[in-house]
């Protein structure tokens, strides 16, 4: 029942321990499949994201789910432990890897997630001018981002300051 989603008042920043772990990202729901869905989830930008990875337009693609009744910096905290290995697995693949960065393709609350983690891996130097993070919140309907995605997931900032400057408004 939803009542058992319910957080304890005092949780803060931690988590509840109550079973409930994010498993993926929201799909869509087809009632009658080509005539009527009525939740548009993230289906349709996975499958771009993958297409544009097998066409090798980008690197790799890391769908993440969060926990949304926990806090930001709970969940920023989590992401950044899922992330960083990715990325440095992902540099030690290949030598042509070696200078890869996150980009982080985000919808809402997901879009704060992704700042703060990329605020607080160019805070502690862990990467560099050539391992910048950007941070990219797709706003408004999944299916009409602000930009073409291609164009965006091509571009690459210069130093990780720039990831706040990245963010779609």
């Amino acid at each position: 029942s939803l009542t058992g989603l319910q957080l304890p008042a005092d949780i803060g920043d931690a988590h509840p321990d109550d079973g409930v772990e994010p498993a993926e990202l929201m799909p869509d729901l087809h009632v009658l499949p080509g005539i009527w869905t009525p939740v548009t989830g993230y289906d349709t930008l996975l499958r771009r994201l993958r297409s544009l990875c097998q066409q090798g337009r980008i690197g790799s693609v890391l769908p993440v789910a969060y926990d949304w009744r926990l806090s930001n910096r709970y969940n920023a905290a989590r992401l950044a432990t899922i992330v960083e290995p990715a990325l440095e697995r992902w540099r030690a693949s290949s030598p042509d890897r070696a200078d890869a960065a996150l980009v982080f393709v985000c919808h809402s609350m997901g879009g704060l997630l992704a700042r703060r983690v990329a605020t607080q891996l160019s805070q502690v130097g862990q990467h560099d001018a050539q391992h910048a993070a950007c941070a990219l919140a797709v706003r408004g309907l999944i299916k009409q981002p602000s930009h073409p995605l291609e164009q965006v997931l091509s571009r690459r900032p210069r130093h990780p300051s720039d990831a706040a400057r990245w963010s779609w408004r």
